[in-house]
C-alpha cells in the first residue's frame, strides 16, 4: 500500500510512535506490535468506529520516538546508573562507550525491516539515551523541502542528556510539521510535577528550528506540532498526593527500582522522616488505580491524570490537545504481554502524544487513532501510537491578491497582565513584528531595493533581518502604545494558510540582551477571510481554549462601520484579542485593531457584497500616528 498510494495526496497520513524501551533490546515481535508492518494502519483501532477506512491506507510520515534506548549485553552484570529508571540497568561504561552506535544501528534495522522498502529515513537523531527517527514514504520524499534538527538537555544542570527532548522539523511543500520526542523528570509528588513543567519550558526555549527568529519556539513556528514521549506525568488522586523522597545526596538519581526511594517496602529503605502513614497512603492509591483498571473505567482514572490537569491550569503546553486515554495506563508493568502492573508505582499514563496546530489551521488536523500496544513485552512501559490526518497547506485555496494591493495597519496596541522580566517585578516591553518567508510583506518606509537586499543578506550571509518594532514603555505590565501605528503591505501575491505573522513582546534591557516575554501568532489569511460579526461581540476564529483575561471571548472581531461605496476598494477593521504565549505558558494578553485595505479589482469573498466596502480614508487617520521604529533587532 505504501507503494501504491499516490505521491500527491489530498491528506497526509501521519503516525506518531513513542516507547520507553526500558534499557532492553526489543524483540522483532515487540517492534511489530508497536510499529505497523509496511506502515499500514489497518490493524489500529479508530477513534470513530465508523471510519475504519481512514486507517486502511499506508502512512505517509512516521515519527518514532524512543527513551532509555540503550541496553547492556545479557552476559554483563549491570549496576545502577544515574540514568536508569528501570529494573534493567546499565554500567557507566555501557552508557558512555559501548552501546551508542551499536544500539542505534540495531534500532534502525528493526524499524526499517518492519516498514519495508517503501519507506526511507529522513532523520535519525540521538541525544543520550533518547532517539527520534522520522520515516517517509519514498513516493513523497522528493516533496520534503527541508529537515531541521535540534534538541535540549534537561538532566542535571541542564547539561546531562538523560532527560530532555529532540526536535525534528520537516517541510512538506508548504506545510511545516514538527515532532518533539521528550523524556521528562520522573517520580511522584508536587516538586517532580513542577520539574516536568520546567522541563517542557526548557525544551521549548532551547530546541528551536525556526529560520525566522530565536524568539519563536517550535510550537509557534510550525503548521502542526506533535509533542510526545515518556512525559512521566502521574496519577494524582485528590488530596492523596504522595511525595517521593530521594536519598540525600542522590537527588538526581532517577530510579524506580526503589533502591533510592524512601517509604516503600524494601529492606534497604530508611524510614520516612516526614511522618507515619506514607506507605499506607501510597498502597491505597495503587489499589484505587487498579480498581479503576479492573473495571475498565479508564475515563474515571483519567480524571486524575496530572498532565491534562496541568494543561487546564495553564502550567504547561497551553493550546495543546491531549486525547483521553481510553486504554489502561502504560506504566509500570511487567515485561510480558498484556497489562500486569508492578506494586511499586501507582499505574499512570506516563507515555503520551499531544498535538497543536497554528492559528487558522486547527481544522486541518484530525486524530484518527490513539492506543497503547500491550503485546510489546521487553519494557516496563507499554508503547503508544497515534494516527492523524493532515490536510497539506497547498491543498487549501489561498487568498488571491493577484493584481491587488493589501494594507494592514495595526493600531491601538496594548498588552495586559504581562509576566515580569525584571528584578523589580515589572518589564519595559516593546513589540516586534515578524513574519514567515511564506508571507510577502514589507513595512512602511522600506523600499523594494532595501527589501531585496535584506532577504539576500539574511539568506546567504545569515545577517539578521530588520523587523518593525515599537518604542519600549518603561516599568509596566500593562503597556499601551498610544498613537503608534505599524503599517505593513503586500502586493500582487497569493496568501496561503501557512502565512503567519508574529508579534513578539520583548523586554528592553539597557546593558544586557533583551528578554523575550511572549509571542502572539496570527494567521493572515484567517484575518482576511473573517466574516461579519454583526450580532455577536466577538467572532472567534479557531481560538478555542485560549485564555482571555477579561472573560470577553477571544479571537477577531469585525468592527461595525458605516457603508461607503467605493468601487475597487475593500476595507474593514478587525479587533485582535489573543493570548501571549511563552514556553508553553500564558504570559499575558494582547489587543489591537487592524485596518485592512485591499485596492484594485476584488471579488466578494472578503465582505460578502460591494455595498459593504468602505473608504480607506474613513478608517485610518494619519493625524498623530507614529510610525514604528525601524532598527535591527538583536536576537
Amino acid at each position: 500500500k505504501s507503494v501504491r498510494r499516490p505521491a500527491d495526496v489530498s491528506e497526509l497520513n501521519v503516525l506518531v510512535c513513542s516507547a520507553n524501551l526500558g534499557n532492553a533490546e526489543p524483540t522483532e515481535e515487540s517492534i511489530r506490535a508497536w510499529i505497523p508492518t509496511h506502515g499500514e494502519g489497518s490493524g489500529m483501532k479508530p477513534l470513530d468506529e465508523e471510519k475504519q477506512n481512514d486507517l486502511d491506507d499506508a502512512f505517509d510520515i512516521i515519527a518514532v520516538g524512543m527513551q532509555e534506548a540503550t541496553w547492556a549485553e545479557r552476559e554483563q552484570n549491570p549496576i545502577t546508573t544515574e540514568d536508569s529508571e528501570h529494573d534493567v540497568q546499565l554500567t557507566e561504561e555501557d552508557v558512555l562507550n559501548m552501546l551508542e552506535e551499536q544500539n542505534r544501528s540495531r534500532l534502525r534495522e528493526l524499524v526499517q525491516s518492519t516498514l519495508g522498502a517503501g519507506y526511507t529515513q529522513i532523520a535519525d537523531k540521538q541525544r543520550g539515551q533518547m532517539r527520534l527517527h522520522v520515516w517517509v514514504r519514498r513516493a513523497i520524499s522528493k516533496d520534503i523541502v527541508s529537515v531541521e534538527v535540534s534538541g535540549a538537555n534537561t538532566g542535571v544542570g541542564n547539561v546531562l542528556a538523560n532527560k530532555g527532548g529532540i526536535v525534528v522539523t520537516l517541510k512538506y511543500r508548504t506545510t511545516t510539521l514538527s515532532f518533539v520526542s521528550v523524556h521528562l523528570a520522573a517520580h511522584e509528588g508536587e516538586s517532580y510535577y513542577k520539574a516536568r513543567c520546567d522541563n517542557i519550558a526548557s525544551i521549548l526555549s532551547e530546541a528551536k528550528t525556526s529560520p525566522i527568529s530565536r524568539k519563536l519556539d517550535v510550537s509557534m513556528s510550525s503548521s502542526h506540532i506533535f509533542f510526545f514521549g515518556d512525559m512521566n506525568f502521574r496519577t494524582k488522586f485528590d488530596g492523596d498526593y504522595v511525595e517521593d523522597v530521594v536519598v540525600p545526596g542522590n537527588d538526581n538519581i532517577d530510579t524506580d527500582d526503589h533502591s533510592d526511594i524512601i517509604g516503600d517496602d524494601h529492606d534497604s529503605f530508611i524510614s520516612d522522616p516526614r511522618g507515619e502513614g506514607k506507605k499506607e497512603l501510597k498502597a491505597r492509591n495503587i489499589r484505587r488505580a487498579k480498581s479503576h483498571i479492573k473495571a475498565c473505567d479508564y475515563h474515571g482514572l483519567y480524571k486524575y491524570d496530572e498532565l491534562q490537569k496541568g494543561i487546564n491550569a495553564g502550567d504547561c503546553l497551553v493550546e495543546f490537545t491531549t486525547l483521553p486515554c481510553n486504554f489502561p495506563p502504560t506504566f509500570k508493568v511487567e515485561r510480558t504481554k498484556g497489562f500486569v502492573y508492578k506494586d511499586q508505582r501507582t499505574p499512570s499514563y506516563t507515555d503520551r502524544i499531544l498535538f497543536k496546530s497554528s492559528a487558522g489551521l486547527k481544522n486541518s488536523l484530525r486524530p484518527l487513532s490513539y492506543e497503547a500496544c500491550p503485546e510489546f513485552i521487553t519494557s516496563d512501559h507499554k508503547p503508544i501510537r497515534g494516527a492523524f490526518s493532515v490536510i497539506p497547506n497547498h491543498k487549501i485555496s489561498p487568498f488571491n491578491l493577484i493584481g491587488k494591493n493589501l494594507s494592514l495597519v495595526f493600531r491601538k496596541l496594548r498588552c495586559q497582565g504581562l509576566l515580569p522580566a525584571d528584578n523589580d517585578g515589572l518589564s519595559d516591553p516593546y513589540l516586534v513584528f515578524l513574519w514567515s518567508d511564506d508571507l510577502e510583506l514589507h513595512f512602511e518606509g522600506e523600499t523594494m531595493k532595501e527589501r531585496i537586499r535584506e532577504r539576500i543578506l539574511a539568506k546567504f550571509f545569515h545577517k539578521k533581518r530588520r523587523w518593525p518594532q515599537t518604542q519600549y514603555i518603561s516599568k509596566t505590565l500593562d503597556p499601551i502604545w498610544k498613537g503608534t501605528e505599524v503599517a505593513l503591505s503586500a502586493r500582487d501575491t497569493k496568501i496561503g494558510p501557512e502565512a503567519m505573522l508574529y508579534i513578539a513582546v520583548v523586554d528592553y534591557d539597557a546593558f544586557t540582551q533583551d528578554d523575550g516575554i511572549g509571542v502572539v501568532s496570527l494567521n493572515v489569511k484567517e484575518m482576511l477571510e473573517s466574516k461579519d460579526a454583526a450580532g455577536s461581540e466577538y467572532n472567534d476564529i479557531n481560538d478555542e481554549g485560549s485564555h482571555n483575561m477579561n472573560g470577553d471571548g477571544g479571537g477577531v472581531e469585525r468592527e461595525s462601520q458605516p457603508s461607503v461605496p467605493d468601487v475597487g476598494k475593500t476595507t474593514k477593521t478587525v479587533r485582535i484579542n489573543r493570548p501571549v504565549i511563552w514556553e508553553g505558558k500564558h504570559a499575558g494578553q494582547f489587543r489591537c485593531k487592524v485596518d485592512i485595505t485591499i485596492t484594485g479589482l476584488y471579488d466578494d469573498m472578503l465582505l460578502g457584497s460591494s455595498s459593504r466596502s468602505l473608504r480607506h480614508s474613513s478608517l485610518v487617520s494619519k493625524r498623530g500616528s507614529i510610525l514604528a521604529t525601524m532598527q535591527a533587532i538583536e536576537e
